[in-house]
């Protein structure tokens, strides 16, 4: 989802919108259209606004560690990719190229109600033209799904119109603000396309769909829901491995073994790509340290299953 684009050298405004959909339908509509009323009543409602401030460094952001996952528990944009670990390991890998324009919005009670965590670059933003580009943090290269605003569920439609507020009184600061990847099913998306319709920006939705596969919570119910033929034939490709290898499935447990299996994973990736012609993502050094201190941390929490496969101890899969 890019949402909004705005260039300071000309009157109008316009916002545009790469909305990821994972699936449409009548009824997805209906619930997008409840959305946008619930957003406009809550606007229409709400007497007291947010306050909103900008952190331009990793530093003055500490502060906000132990605060910024509760926060985002309590969202509807729950996903790995706006986590604490995630996005300080991706700005301590790529954020040395990059502005940090991090906006939190507090309301009378100095209560942490939303968090907006942009980047700012300087880029081609059109035909011959070159400005300020904001994005969220996560965006553009590591592999970052999903993002969103970090809103305190409720409060989506004050914080849009908070830092929509706040982009207007610092138009020198950006030119275009393009936000990607955000769900088609996020209350802060509907509010935005609410309030921007409002104050007349120009709004563009560019939509492409994603997808996924929910599965069982082990290895018995997911095998039992394959199809019978299937699961025949994995029974005999399983045989033949165990008959011509000493075959062991191993996971990454400690922060010792980290290094490690993340070599492997990076050889192993690397050796696919030449195959065709190219060095693979891995190549770059720096989504390398991304995925170290990214895993680091979500091993240190237990949130990491990273599983390697070995024939006759050698490491033939990660």
């Amino acid at each position: 989802m890019k949402m909004p684009i705005e260039q300071s050298s000309v009157e109008s405004k316009c916002l545009a919108v790469d909305q990821a959909i994972a699936h449409a339908s009548d009824t997805s509509q209906e619930i997008l259209q409840a959305i946008l009323a619930n957003a406009a009543k809550a606007a229409e409602n709400r007497t007291v606004g947010l306050h909103v401030s900008r952190l331009a460094s990793w530093d003055d952001i500490a502060g906000l560690e132990h605060t910024w996952n509760k926060l985002l528990a309590g969202s509807a944009s729950r996903t790995v990719f706006l986590t604490w670990e995630w996005v300080q390991a991706w700005w301590r890998a790529f954020g040395s190229t990059r502005h940090l324009v991090l906006l939190t919005c507090r309301d009378a009670g100095g209560d942490l109600v939303a968090i907006v965590p942009l980047q700012r670059t300087w880029e081609n933003i059109g035909p011959g033209m070159s400005g300020w580009m904001l994005r969220l943090v996560g965006d553009g290269i590591g592999g970052s799904e999903n993002l969103d605003w970090i809103v305190r569920r409720g409060h989506e439609a004050a914080a849009v119109r908070a830092v929509l507020d706040w982009l207007e009184e610092n138009r020198s600061e950006w030119d275009t603000l393009e936000l990607n990847t955000v769900p088609a099913h996020s209350p802060v998306a509907a509010a935005l396309r609410h309030e921007l319709a409002a104050r007349r920006w120009c709004l563009v939705v560019h939509e492409s769909s994603g997808y996924f596969l929910r599965l069982p919570d082990n290895w018995e119910t997911c095998r039992a829901s394959l199809r019978k033929n299937f699961r025949s034939l994995l029974a005999r490709r399983i045989r033949k491995l165990q008959s011509g290898f000493a075959v062991q499935v191993r996971r990454c447990e400690t922060l010792e073994e980290l290094p490690g299996c993340l070599e492997h994973l990076f050889l192993l990736h690397a050796k696919r790509w030449q195959l065709r012609g190219q060095g693979g993502s891995f190549a770059l050094q720096q989504k390398r340290a991304f995925y170290a201190e990214m895993g680091k941390r979500l091993l240190e929490r237990g949130w990491l299953d990273f599983w390697l496969l070995e024939l006759d101890g050698k490491t033939v899969a990660a």
